[in-house]
């Protein structure tokens, strides 16, 4: 087993036999043509393992490949049978939604559909030109089909999931092109601090890809409007960004919540929203107003750092336990010093978005190789777990000792599950 504790191999996934880099914390089967069960970034598919696989611990140079995923498990009778109903279903409504298509977008030419082996989701590939119209197509086609999600792939995204893709020089630019070209044209892997700077800085109405894959892991969001504007859901342009906020101490303020509320108004669509791990999430900001609310949240002490990706998210406690005595303002202590250790640190996000200098030479990046991802915590005790932490990766439950001889008055019964952190490292 590799340092990182994670097994790769390479396989073939789903009707198209995309080739994909999947990792396991147990042991792989050897035989090559052996099925297996792998979950990626359009859903859980069956999988062949590649004649071309080299399974073991590290992967090879060989074995990187964009598609990327993890290996849930050893594919059974019941799978196999699986993939033959799905396909029956996909040549049973084809026709339909190549109507519902054709219609709608003429742009495109449907070449295959394809369910995931849990049929949640449907994967619609297509010849020609994207266009806008793909967005409440994929509306339309799910709740026709009660489908929890439907993903339309052309033909020149799958030639972009080659191999050589990933170890190809960045294209060369003519002396007219932007920097923000220069950026698109890196590998997503290679991108740092250093181009989001250089983008913030551009008077673009977004972010390059690569760079806003970097920025999904410090709470920044950027997304496309896919709907006509409606009510006060309305964003100012067809690119925006939604921001993810964390607060350490969890303890929310009316008067804080105010100023979010403000900040919305004037930078967002209107509305702030809360989510489960006691955050706020703020959307429709432009690209161009970003750096000022990151700048006014930081007056507020608050972040969106490492609010997603490869971090601790938010520790999760009851909101009014600092209120309380005994175990629960235990509890809110503890989730209080297991946040202020956690939390991550990094000069580049300060500096990029909190500085006022116009150049810096040394952007320091952060190794995520050895960091858990999204890995959550939550904290309560035995008598108050409003916020349920045994849907956490970590859950700490308090209770009184029940020890006569004890000296501690209160103990912490720790519990494990989840996906723990897990995600494979290529």
């Amino acid at each position: 087993m590799s340092d990182d504790r994670i097994f790769h191999c390479v396989a073939r996934v789903g009707a198209m036999g995309w080739l994909g880099s999947f990792g396991s914390i147990h042991p792989i089967p050897t035989n090559l043509e052996h099925h297996i069960v792998i979950r990626s970034k359009l859903g859980i598919f069956l999988a062949t393992l590649s004649p071309s696989s080299e399974i073991g611990n590290t992967p090879s140079k060989s074995q990187r490949t964009p598609l990327v995923g993890e290996v849930l498990r050893e594919a059974d009778a019941n799978d196999l049978a699986a993939v033959a109903v799905n396909r029956d279903w996909v040549e049973q409504h084809f026709n339909q939604i190549t109507q519902i298509v054709g219609e709608a977008c003429q742009s495109i030419a449907i070449v295959d559909c394809e369910l995931t082996l849990d049929r949640s989701g449907l994967i619609i590939w297509f010849i020609g030109q994207s266009t806008s119209a793909l967005g409440p197509l994929t509306v339309q086609i799910a709740n026709r089909w009660q489908l929890d999600s439907v993903q339309f792939i052309s033909e020149e995204q799958v030639r972009q999931w080659s191999l050589t893709d990933l170890d190809a020089s960045p294209r060369t630019t003519s002396p007219q092109s932007t920097a923000a070209e220069t950026v698109l044209a890196t590998d997503i892997h290679t991108v740092d601090w250093q181009s989001v700077h250089l983008e913030k800085r551009q008077e673009t109405s977004r972010f390059s890809k690569p760079v806003s894959i970097l920025l999904q892991s410090h709470g920044i969001y950027q997304q496309k409007r896919r709907l006509p504007n409606r009510g006060l859901h309305s964003w100012p342009t067809e690119h925006t960004v939604m921001l993810r906020i964390r607060h350490h101490g969890m303890g929310w303020k009316l008067s804080t919540i105010g100023k979010l509320l403000d900040l919305a108004d004037k930078h967002g669509d209107g509305w702030l929203r809360p989510t489960v791990r006691q955050g706020w999430q703020i959307y429709g900001i432009t690209k161009t107003d970003l750096p000022e609310v990151i700048q006014q949240l930081n007056t507020l002490f608050l972040t969106t750092h490492g609010d997603c990706g490869n971090y601790v998210r938010n520790i999760s406690v009851c909101p009014v336990a600092h209120l309380a005595s005994g175990a629960e303002r235990l509890a809110y202590e503890l989730a209080m010093q297991l946040e202020q250790l956690l939390s991550p640190r990094n000069d580049s996000y300060e500096f990029v978005w909190l500085s006022d200098e116009s150049d810096q030479s040394d952007f320091k990046s952060i190794n995520d190789d050895r960091l858990p991802h999204k890995f959550k915590i939550g904290v309560a005790t035995s008598t108050h777990c409003c916020t349920e932490p045994l849907s956490n990766d970590l859950a700490i439950l308090l209770t009184e000792s029940s020890e006569v001889l004890s000296s501690l008055p209160y103990v912490a019964h720790i519990f494990l599950g989840g996906g723990l952190g897990f995600r494979p490292t290529l």
